[in-house]
């Protein structure tokens, strides 16, 4: 079984070694990787280049820049492999039985539309790492159906949307037409909308494989008020059509919805603080996913603001996230206005 594996790569190159050697080093060696330069600037051309000439599994796409999204999409239409595994440039691969592992578990369950496995968090500022919750696997691997696989994962909050920490069957993806849709960020919230409405197999495996590396120059990390114009164009498109379905699993996007809007707070804050005017407008006109708070996390915004109004709601959690992210100094230089 061919494992197939894109890697978007734009301006890495002082990691992008790193993330190919760990495919190298697997012990499972029918993989083909797609190396996707998306308009790089740095050496992150060369070095594609000089690795397709050291294994022949490795290929490279080189074009203009277009985005993460536009990246994995041309590496989708390129790769042949029976499972895909989307793996960030900047990222790699824990240990050298990670593949074997996945394989492994996708050949005993019967070749699932997806393969869901655990990632472990490295933060280049301070040399931390953290391995987050595990999966119920029993439950997850014994479900009834994909629904109630969803809905586990939502009311334990331990879904995950990252297209990364799974490895999804290619032809799957392809009969569903399942790309990523360009020029967002956060772009995995709507690819996963779209994945779960579709999956019809879902397993689950705690094998902690996916070294996720926190920088703090990273789209990931580095908020801006792109990224709540992101999420406001997604709540926008989904919303009204999930309300319309009379469905389980509709209703349960709706509550996932609301489960990513206390995210937005915590990172109200950490915006540079001449889009924080603009941000808060955002955060008002999406405020109203809250009526379908389903977890602890969103119930605890909802009850906020029914107390004491969405202002003061979001100068606490907004604080909680400034203090839990950066520390209590940078609160202060917060709260003096700095």
């Amino acid at each position: 079984m061919k494992l197939s594996i894109i890697v978007p790569v734009y301006n890495i190159a002082q990691y992008l070694n790193d993330c190919v050697q760990s495919v190298l080093a697997q012990s499972f060696q029918d993989w083909e990787l797609v190396l996707v330069n998306d308009g790089s600037t740095d050496q992150s051309p060369v070095l594609c280049e000089e690795w397709t000439k050291k294994d022949e599994r490795i290929r490279v796409v080189h074009k203009t820049n277009g985005g993460l999204s536009d990246a994995r999409n041309a590496g989708l239409l390129e790769v042949k492999g029976e499972y895909i595994h989307f793996l960030d440039g900047d990222d790699y691969y824990a240990s050298d039985n990670v593949l074997q592992t996945l394989v492994e578990q996708v050949e005993q369950y019967q070749y699932p539309d997806t393969l869901l496995f655990c990632r472990i968090d490295k933060y280049e500022d301070t040399g931390n790492e953290n391995k987050e919750r595990s999966y119920n696997v029993d439950f997850i691997n014994h479900a009834s159906s994909t629904t109630v696989i969803f809905e586990h994962l939502l009311r334990t909050q331990r879904f995950n949307m990252s297209a990364c920490f799974q490895i999804i069957r290619r032809e799957f993806l392809m009969d569903n037409q399942i790309f990523f849709e360009k020029e967002l960020l956060s772009e995995d919230v709507d690819w996963s909308m779209v994945l779960w409405q579709h999956l019809k197999t879902v397993k689950a495996v705690n094998c902690y494989g996916y070294c996720y590396r926190h920088r703090s120059d990273s789209i990931s990390t580095s908020l801006s008020i792109r990224t709540y114009q992101s999420y406001q164009y997604m709540f926008q498109k989904w919303i009204p059509r999930l309300q319309e379905d009379v469905g389980t699993l509709a209703q349960l996007q709706l509550n996932y919805m609301a489960f990513l809007f206390p995210t937005l707070l915590y990172g109200f804050f950490l915006l540079p603080k001449q889009d924080r005017k603009s941000a808060y407008v955002l955060l008002e006109e999406m405020k109203p996913v809250l009526q379908y708070s389903a977890t602890r996390k969103s119930d605890r915004v909802a009850i906020c603001v029914k107390i004491i109004g969405f202002y003061l709601t979001c100068r606490i959690f907004a604080g909680y996230g400034c203090i839990s992210k950066r520390g209590v100094k940078e609160y202060m230089k917060v709260l003096l206005g700095k």
